[in-house]
Parts: structure tokens; C-alpha cells; sequence
């Protein structure tokens, strides 16, 4: 059942999808500034900071 291969796709939906694997190379990027330039890998994911918006 479809239902059932979502328990074991990898997805972590048990834990509302939290990540278990992945760890960003760069640093959160605040909302609240503005610029990017001392990004240390720009051709790499960068987490986005939301505060408290």
C-alpha cells in the first residue's frame, strides 16, 4: 500500500520531516540584513534565518 512505502521512504515523516542526514556548509543567512558576501561556499545550500518574524 502506498501508505505503508511512505513509512519507509526515507522521509522522516514520523518526525515531521526533520532532517537527519544533511548539515549545511554555510552558515544561516539572517533575513533581517542585508547582503550576502562573506558566504563561504556560494555554490552550496544556505539555511535561511527566520527569527522571529
Amino acid at each position: 500500500m502506498i501508505i505503508d512505502y511512505g513509512q519507509n521512504d526515507g522521509s522522516n515523516e514520523e518526525n515531521d520531516y526533520a532532517n537527519t542526514h544533511y548539515l549545511p556548509v554555510n552558515p544561516a543567512y539572517n533575513l533581517f540584513f542585508t547582503g550576502n558576501t562573506d558566504i563561504p561556499n556560494p555554490n552550496r545550500w544556505q539555511p535561511l534565518e527566520f527569527g522571529d518574524l
